[in-house]
């Protein structure tokens, strides 16, 4: 026997035992119809939201960027001469204070008045109130005007190719598979007591320029190194990946990997890599990838991205994101940049480290926590000597210690790598 239409809507009768009103009926399923796709709506925007943001920092992640610091108003600066390169007019600089006006350590500042431009090196803070800071200055370039020049503080500290710390240069072009690979070729020191033969190729960080080794080259160079300094893809004088990202060490080896082939054919006999942040994941990479990592005899680290997803989860906490939204990024970037992040984890591949490794990475690096590279030490006391106790933020031990920052270093290199010289 068939359901009657009272039979199936028992359900929706009123109290009285009467069926609701076919009205009634619509207003309640049309109800329920709204809420659902007003849920639904919800939940796709809040999808949306996630996939947008996760989107947003992946690119982030793998995007060119040259940008450097953001410029800065000189307050009042009292450079008193100079102008050549290598000498230097004592004086002050002002500079309102905002992040990283006052961060320790030399720096050199690019500066701009109208039509005059110059660029000289900051040191201590030496007052700090009524927001403004008032550094230590010395005019290296131009003389920088009493108020109205803009500047921003530079890391690299020596702003300018090798000349501007005294020493003779040549520039050569690498053959790379993208291209052109403009570097610097600064030849050891001819006095020096060490013999010829071994080499510093030198990896800079993510959107830095070559001038980033200006600080470490006097010491290599008195230590008769041969020093090259490349260019890699995607420098402002490099050719562009094809993919128009950085690869985070996986693609830019095979850069430094033409590097490291110009200084065997130039007549090196050992190459010693140097990676700075960035630098540092394509020295490993290129250790890991290269047949040409077999001329290789140490390496000399500082502030390395020794595990980029450690990196990105500080740099999202930072923004603010939960862990789970910055692992979904994760996924992202790797997709967009067709990378496997395990391929550059040096934490779960430290067994692969083979040769004695210099590693400086301060303990008060707010930019690339240094818990990975203290991983890494502790895996590999063999062949890892640490650096960690440092004050400096990231790539600025030298700058806040200069003399004890190359004193160690030269001492390091004298034991482990030339000792065994001549």
């Amino acid at each position: 026997m068939s359901a009657t239409r009272e039979d199936v809507a028992l359900d929706e009768r009123p109290e009285g035992g009467e069926p609701a009103p076919p009205s009634r009926r619509r207003r309640a399923r049309r109800w329920w119809r709204g809420l659902a796709a007003a849920l639904v709506l919800v939940l796709l925007l809040a999808a949306g939201t996630v996939f947008g943001v996760a989107w947003y920092f992946s690119g982030i992640a793998l995007a060119v960027d040259r940008s450097g610091a953001p410029p800065v108003p000189v307050v009042a600066g009292d450079g008193t001469g100079g102008g050549a390169a290598g000498s230097a007019a004592a004086g002050t600089v002002t500079l309102p204070d905002v992040p990283g006006s006052a961060t320790l350590g030399l720096h050199g500042i690019r500066w701009q008045a109208g039509a005059e431009t110059g660029w000289g090196v900051t040191g201590d803070v030496l007052q700090r109130q009524d927001g403004r800071v008032v550094r230590e200055w010395e005019d290296r370039s131009g003389v920088l005007p009493g108020a109205g020049a803009t500047g921003s503080l530079d890391q690299d500290v020596f702003l300018g190719d090798p000349a501007t710390v005294g020493l003779d240069f040549e520039e050569v072009l690498l053959e790379s598979e993208l291209g052109p690979l403009p570097a610097y070729r600064v030849p050891a020191d001819a006095a020096a007591a060490e013999p010829a033969g071994t080499w510093v190729v030198f990896a800079h960080g993510r959107g830095g320029q070559r001038e980033e080794a200006n600080r470490y080259l006097r010491t290599w160079h008195d230590l008769g190194l041969d020093v090259l300094v490349p260019a890699y893809r995607n420098d402002s004088v490099a050719p562009a990946d094809p993919s128009g990202r950085y690869g985070l060490g996986a693609t830019e080896w095979r850069d430094l990997e033409t590097a490291v082939r110009y200084a065997r054919d130039q007549g090196a006999e050992e190459v010693v890599l140097a990676g700075w942040s960035m630098g540092g994941a394509i020295v490993l990479q290129m250790m890991a990838q290269s047949p040409e990592a077999d001329a290789v005899t140490a390496l000399v680290l500082d502030a390395p991205v020794v595990d980029w997803r450690d990196t990105f989860y500080h740099q999202g906490r930072l923004a603010r994101l939960p862990d789970w939204w910055t692992s979904i990024a994760l996924v992202l970037v790797e997709l967009r940049g067709s990378l496997d992040l395990d391929d550059l984890d040096w934490v779960a591949r430290a067994d692969e480290l083979r040769v004695p490794t210099y590693l400086v990475h301060s303990d008060d690096d707010r930019f690339v926590p240094n818990g990975p590279s203290r991983e890494l030490a502790e895996l590999r006391p063999d062949l890892v000597t640490p650096r960690f106790d440092g004050p400096g933020d990231h790539t600025r031990e030298w700058n806040v210690d200069p003399d004890g920052y190359d004193a160690d270093l030269r001492e390091w290199l004298q034991e482990t790598v030339l000792s065994d010289a001549g």
